[in-house]
């Protein structure tokens, strides 16, 4: 009988802290397979989406079938015309209003992105990836972006944290670099995380670039890492940021030889937040389903 009460003491201080634990809404994986995903209208009727920039950059968004020829459904991301040197940008926001202009999801705290990236063309520099930390009404760096690099012939493989800055011709500033082994490949799948971890003022990134088992099926098994971990820390403070934004998709390319080029394809985006410590509310809860257990016990006695 007492194992019994002592079993009902922990149980409700436990209950009490585990419902108050918070996240940010979870989502994913989003294949893009349909009008539900992603809407090709421009502006969209439907969807999660909504895309940055002037009305030619945002036709060159579209779901459909992957830009490399494995039957994927994907987010297809080409150019609207050669790119220069300092590159151009294509961006999409997860927004489950993309009807409105204003932004309807903010994400706050930690969370993981993933997403399957797909490479059509070898030549010059193409790259996709996420954004994060995004804040459409910042007048100085709007927030970051983390993306997997395709150089071609070249130039060097990479996975790169970016300075992202929006408005109508979305650009990109490098911030910290880690070169791959120049195994990146077109047409194949490769696996992109990201680690987004928040501690007050502070925050920390960690990405990471794998292989698939069949490297034409973003559904099959992870494989190896490709190159090494990606790592950075900075507070939000140094760098204008908010610790609260949005998250999309991006795809950038320099250089590219002819306009309309397939470049890149992005399928099962997701998010994951990490949950909360237990807050001062769980805290309060649980030890008032303690203190109830142990009145309701004296009662018995």
């Amino acid at each position: 009988m007492r194992m019994a009460k002592f079993t009902v003491l922990f149980v409700s201080l436990a209950v009490g802290l585990i419902t108050t634990a918070t996240t940010n809404a979870q989502f994913g994986p989003i294949t893009f397979s349909s009008d539900a995903d992603y809407n090709n209208n421009n502006p969209p009727t439907s969807g999660l989406f909504r895309d940055l920039g002037p009305l030619d950059v945002q036709q060159d968004i579209n779901r459909g079938l992957d830009l490399g020829g494995t039957g994927h459904t994907a987010l297809n991301f080409t150019t609207h015309g050669n790119g220069t040197s300092a590159g151009t940008n294509s961006v999409t926001l997860y927004d489950t209003d993309p009807t409105t202009p204003a932004p309807n999801n903010i994400f706050s705290g930690s969370f993981t992105l993933s997403g399957d990236i797909l490479f059509k063309e070898f030549a010059n520099s193409k790259a996709g990836g996420f954004v994060f930390f995004y804040n459409e009404g910042n007048l100085g760096t709007n927030g970051l972006a983390v993306t997997l690099w395709d150089a071609g012939g070249t130039d060097q493989d990479k996975v790169q944290i970016e300075g992202f800055h929006g408005g109508s011709s979305p650009m990109t500033d490098a911030i910290k670099t880690n070169s791959l082994p120049g195994t990146i490949g077109e047409s194949q799948w490769y696996r992109l995380t990201l680690d987004i971890h928040v501690n007050g003022g502070t925050f920390d990134l960690t990405a990471k670039v794998f292989g698939h088992a069949t490297t034409t099926d973003p559904g099959s098994a992870l494989g190896a890492q490709i190159g090494s971990t990606l790592l950075y820390t900075n507070t939000f403070a140094a760098l204008n940021l908010s610790s609260s934004g949005e998250i999309g998709l991006t795809m950038r390319a320099i250089n590219m030889d002819a306009p309309n080029t397939n470049m890149v394809s992005i399928t099962n985006f997701s998010e994951v937040p990490e949950p909360t410590t237990f807050s001062m509310l769980g805290l309060v809860l649980g030890l008032g389903g303690l203190l109830t257990a142990i009145a309701s016990r004296r009662k018995r006695t």
